[in-house]
């Protein structure tokens, strides 16, 4: 079996990346509007398109970032829905701990006697 040559690796080499680069392209308005049906129904993200650009801003973060993406695929588009998909990904997890750490709080208040509720002022449900 004969060794590849520089050029013939190189060759194969921007042909992966030419097929890696389309792949991209192809899945980038899917992905899009995944993110944006995401971050709209489920994390409470509000979307408006202004010049062609999506922008959402959400509604619960104490920092103001606004991610802008376009419906047209380039370098600057895929980062910034990679970005986006990563802070979904994120504020996904944080609330489903949010709402693991609120139902052991409740499972646990059911455990309490009355009394137990009087000494700590709690509601009497």
């Amino acid at each position: 079996m004969a060794r590849k040559t520089k050029a013939e690796l190189e060759a194969e080499r921007t042909v992966l990346v030419a097929a890696q680069q389309a792949a991209m392209v192809k899945d980038y308005p899917v992905r899009l509007m995944l993110a944006l049906e995401k971050a709209t129904k489920e994390l409470n993200y509000e979307l408006s398109v202004k010049n062609q650009v999506f922008v959402l801003y959400d509604r619960d973060a104490s920092v103001f970032f606004m991610p802008t993406l376009t419906l047209e695929y380039s370098d600057d588009a895929q980062y910034a829905l990679e970005d986006l998909e990563m802070d979904l990904e994120l504020k996904a997890q944080e609330q489903n701990k949010a709402e693991a750490r609120s139902r052991a709080r409740a499972a646990a208040l059911n455990k309490l006697t009355k009394e137990e509720r009087e000494l700590l002022d709690l509601p009497k449900y």
